[in-house]
């Protein structure tokens, strides 16, 4: 059915298939949009050049109404907060000749907290206790994002297009308690969510949000959830299985999309060979040659196009900064990607 690969043939699919794992791990490892574009995180005030106008974004911590000297939150990802917060219009607005000031602010002991906040936050932190055993208050945070055009006043963003990527320092109390884990209990309308720390750095904790409004810091002295020892009701999901929003990725995944890669791979080879000897009008894919046109390069496009969408899922979905799972919810779309890739291999077998 298939034509064999050459030696030379085969030496090439070895290698494209490490640099396809090589680009796809490397993706995995940092946001998408730093894939290509990878600026210096941001603590402080940084300066970026639209033609001959600038956007000026400052990251800023505060305690009270006193803005520290010295910022104790990074933005890790200042382009891609850069586009979630300013729309089409205000874009066009600096190509046109006017600059933009974006400033993020984190209130440290935010004394200010709406009282519904609070409420919402004992509620979040009761609920996830459920989840997470010894799960504690820690302090109250405030995010702000603003920003303006030229000398207009300033406006207030609630939510963003894109999340940002923050990192905050613990304070002195905090690293004191040699807790294990941090996490970010986020209110916002009438809803809490948790957020988890995306990195292992003990005097920081990081987690990415679109959404602004007030925070606590809330820290647990175990890993492993609350609960009985089911598959599905969160326990051990840091460590067998990570559910849909995970802050993780997943062992299975890397070795399932590195089979489905190495097939396109393959199969990419052998199309091109068959190709080229049916211009020299010998015989390509033996018997399944004699199926005209179309037919002839369906399945090895199914293949190769199921392999290749794996990989593009995997540096969207997979993020080599959380922690590793061995199965998570996007192992399905691997699993599917797989079961497709062999089934149409088998028929082209078949036709053989």
């Amino acid at each position: 059915m298939m034509i064999d690969l050459t030696k030379k043939g085969k030496i090439i699919k070895v290698l494209l298939t490490i640099v396809l794992t090589v680009v796809f791990l490397a993706a995995a490892t940092q946001p998408v949009s730093g894939l290509f574009i990878s600026p210096d995180p941001v603590s402080g005030t940084a300066t970026y050049n639209i033609g001959l106008n600038t956007i000026t974004l400052t990251v800023q911590s505060a305690e009270g109404s006193s803005v520290h000297s010295r910022s104790i939150v990074t933005l890790n990802n200042p382009y891609e907060a850069i586009y979630g917060i300013l729309s089409h219009e205000d874009m066009e607005r600096i190509i046109n000749g006017e600059n933009i000031e974006i400033c993020i602010t984190v209130t440290k002991n935010n004394k200010d907290v709406p009282e519904r906040d609070k409420a919402l936050i004992e509620k979040g932190l009761e609920d996830f206790s459920e989840q997470i055993d010894g799960l504690t208050f820690g302090e109250y945070l405030g995010i702000t994002v603003e920003y303006r055009v030229g000398s207009e006043d300033w406006s207030n963003v609630t939510q963003t297009s894109a999340e940002l990527e923050l990192s905050i320092e613990k304070s002195e109390e905090l690293r004191g308690n040699k807790a294990d884990v941090f996490y970010i209990i986020r209110a916002h309308e009438s809803s809490t969510t948790l957020l988890y720390d995306l990195c292992d750095n003990p005097d920081v904790i990081t987690f990415r949000t679109d959404r602004f409004s007030t925070y606590a810091k809330v820290y647990a002295k175990s890993l492993i959830p609350a609960g009985s020892l089911s598959l599905f009701d969160g326990t051990f999901s840091f460590l067998f299985f990570g559910p849909f929003g995970t802050p993780a990725w997943s062992i299975i995944n890397v070795v399932l999309c590195l089979i489905s890669s190495y097939l396109a791979v393959d199969i990419t080879l052998r199309l091109i060979a068959h190709n080229r000897q049916r211009r020299r009008k010998r015989a390509g894919f033996d018997n399944y040659s004699e199926y005209a046109g179309k037919q002839t390069l369906v399945l090895p496009t199914v293949i190769i196009t199921a392999g290749f969408v794996g990989v593009f899922m995997f540096m969207l979905i997979q993020d080599f900064r959380g922690i590793m799972v061995l199965v998570d919810f996007w192992s399905i779309l691997y699993l599917v990607i797989l079961i497709v890739q062999f089934v149409s291999i088998g028929r082209l077998f078949k036709d053989e």
